[in-house]
């Protein structure tokens, strides 16, 4: 019985494949790191991103409504504004509640 390091391959950003017009999920995607990651990820190619986060957020068609009625320091104001940024930035974004323990 023993122990011996196994290299993994690179996990350099650049060494990542990513397909213009791909799909790809991030869990807690709507946490400070599934944002960072999901804004890297629309800088480098035109993506459709799903972000699936534990909290809930206002349906699509309300989020200008909600920044609007709830200032712009307010916590899910402020997610909105990332993901409204990650739009701008030519990314698809399908933001949904979940929580992947539960497999139901």
């Amino acid at each position: 019985r023993g122990l011996a390091p196994h290299p993994l391959p690179s996990a350099a950003p650049e060494s990542m494949p990513l397909r213009d017009g791909g799909t790809y999920l991030i869990t807690g995607g709507l946490g400070g790191l599934g944002l960072a990651l999901a804004e890297e990820l629309a800088r480098k190619a035109r993506l459709r991103l799903v972000l699936v986060g534990r909290q809930a957020l206002p349906a699509r068609s309300e989020w200008s409504r909600w920044i609007a009625a709830h200032g712009r320091d307010d916590a899910t104001s402020l997610r909105l504004r990332k993901l409204l940024a990650l739009e701008s930035a030519g990314a698809e974004v399908l933001a949904g509640a979940a929580d992947i323990a539960n497999p139901e």
